[in-house]
């Protein structure tokens, strides 16, 4: 990577130094959620009955429990229950329902662990829930009552994020393609600094819920709209490492999460401090120029060439600088609506079915993701240390994509690390039977390949399509991915109590058979970005094709 570095333009250096700040920020809101929805242990708040009977006790004994009978009195107020795994454990949203005569009873032996009571009691529901926190930390699970049979609210939340991502995902490739890659990349950042500010002070659960529609919405502009942009500034043989650059900022970011979510505590702190940090891209509105390929396919010739002057000057040489001639020439030819171009991608079976795919590829990407990303809370060990382990993994990840991608092409290893993914999530749940670490181990090597896999169809997706509606298609196959998203919450929410066998072996099948349909897509590794929809058309695939018969119509899809 370092000859690569070397090989940038000081421009590239610099932009690829601005895209990587600002991926920093974007894990704080995506993975918020592992702050805001840490769950501690905890039961039905039994206060009143355990102060009834140890001061019972020391009125009859004058000696107060010590903890081996405090957890012996616990057991005898609140019942034991086996998830399918047959680990047994406190319930956590019932008690038993004593009545004082049962507690007397119980208060009256010296020893507790001598006691026997003959008296069944009635389970009932949880009146008031007890969370045991550690000191200084606080979560939104305890102030917005997500647990017992309010335990939808969590996964409702992750959804609301998820239907955020899928709002936002196609409206920033609109805007994109509309008013240009930079304002739609400042205007993102900006509404998710805004929104993680006033996450902070969110006091319900309907403005909690409504803000994370927000944070999801403007999440996703910025960090696609940081691809679209590095892309189509840089030279094609530099578009994988400035893709990576990107990725690897969000990975640092990713790591530096958990130790933010340690020193800030309580979630609200994170929140604001968070939100905070994204003032840093202010200086962002003078840095940041537009692509010269949006301004040349949109006809704006005359500013791509101030721009092109400008990177010139910047780097001190002209090998930013096109002939004038072939600039006008360039952009009357590519000169076409948004809307037109969409029309001319139906009306193309093969660019119609290449949609299609990356739509496909996009779903079990995403699903996969964060379905792992949002429940490594569950892993044992360490919240914070499994957090940081899997920044790092994801961060190994993202490295190892830019080598395999240099060295096999973006197809075939997206079709590679998703079939690894595939066969690790349907292997993890299992594990949980005899191993915890092995669990652990599973559900990290599934993180690495899956992080591959979404790096790299981050990456060449918009490669495959015509600068028009280059971001739009990145956008609808995103869209179409966050759907994935959305069913991520799902997976998890299904799987607490160890019962996520079905859900993990389905998503892992899917995930296997569905990254296989990527070979039939174009290799687009070191190509010229296609700039027209015929250009975009002939990025065939050699020895392969697929004929499709609608009513009388014979379409080849790929030649």
């Amino acid at each position: 990577m370092i000859h690569i570095w070397k090989s940038l333009t000081r421009y590239e250096r610099r932009l690829c130094i601005l895209l990587l700040i600002s991926a920093v920020t974007n894990p704080f809101s995506a993975l918020a959620t592992l702050i805001f929805h840490y769950t501690p242990e905890y039961h039905c708040n039994v206060t009143a009955q355990i102060n009834t009977v140890t001061s019972k006790h020391f009125q009859m004994f004058n000696r107060t429990y010590n903890s081996t009978e405090i957890t012996l009195l616990n057991e005898y107020l609140i019942p034991e229950e086996t998830d399918a795994l047959g680990r047994s454990a406190l319930s956590h949203c019932h008690a038993y329902n004593r009545t004082k005569q049962q507690l007397v009873d119980f208060a009256s032996y010296n020893t507790p662990g001598s006691f026997r009571s003959n008296v069944t009691a009635q389970n009932v529901k949880c009146s008031s829930t007890t969370f045991f926190f550690e000191k200084g930390v606080e979560s939104a699970v305890r102030e917005f009552d997500m647990v017992c049979d309010n335990a939808w609210k969590k996964p409702m939340a992750l959804i609301s994020y998820m239907i955020g991502k899928f709002a936002g995902t196609y409206s920033s490739g609109w805007f994109s393609d509309k008013f240009g890659r930079r304002i739609n990349f400042l205007v993102f950042t900006f509404v998710q600094t805004i929104a993680m500010i006033i996450m902070a002070f969110a006091n319900s659960y309907n403005m909690y819920v409504a803000l994370f529609v927000v944070i999801g919405f403007s999440g996703v502009g910025n960090y696609g709209g940081a691809i679209v942009l590095g892309s189509e500034t840089v030279k094609k043989e530099h578009r994988n490492f400035v893709c990576t650059f990107i990725a690897v900022g969000f990975s640092i970011g990713y790591m530096i999460l958990p130790l933010i979510g340690y020193l800030c505590g309580n979630w609200r702190w994170f929140s604001l401090v968070s939100g905070l940090m994204g003032l840093i891209y202010i200086p962002y509105i003078w840095l940041i120029d537009e692509t010269p390929s949006w301004l040349t396919a949109s006809g704006k010739a005359k500013q791509a060439r101030k721009v092109l002057q400008k990177i010139a000057n910047y780097n001190k040489q002209n090998d930013y600088v096109f002939d004038k001639n072939e600039t006008d020439k360039t952009s009357k030819t590519k000169k076409i609506s948004i809307l037109n171009a969409w029309w001319l991608l139906i009306k193309t079976p093969k660019l119609l079915f290449r949609l299609m795919i990356t739509c496909s590829v996009w779903f079990v990407c995403n699903m996969s993701y964060y379905a792992i990303a949002f429940d490594t809370n569950s892993l044992s060990g360490s919240r914070f240390l499994n957090c940081f382990y899997a920044g790092v993994v994801e961060l190994a990840g993202y490295l190892i994509s830019y080598f395999t991608v240099e060295k096999g092409g973006r197809k075939y290893t997206v079709i590679g690390f998703m079939t690894i993914a595939g066969i690790a999530t349907v292997a993890s749940p299992f594990t949980r039977l005899w191993s915890n670490v092995a669990t652990t181990l599973f559900t990290m090597c599934a993180k690495l390949s899956v992080a591959v896999g979404y790096h790299v169809v981050y990456l060449s997706t918009p490669e495959m399509f015509p600068t028009a509606i280059r971001h739009s298609s990145l956008a609808t196959s995103s869209t179409f991915g966050r759907l994935g998203g959305v069913l991520a919450p799902v997976i998890i929410f299904t799987g607490k109590g160890g019962t996520n066998y079905p859900t993990y072996v389905a998503s892992g099948a899917l995930t296997l058979i569905i990254s296989a349909l990527f070979i039939l897509t174009p290799d687009t590794h070191n190509r010229k970005l296609p700039e027209t929809v015929e250009e975009a058309v002939n990025m065939t695939l050699k020895h392969l094709q697929v004929r499709v018969i609608f009513f009388e119509y014979d379409y080849t899809i790929l030649s």
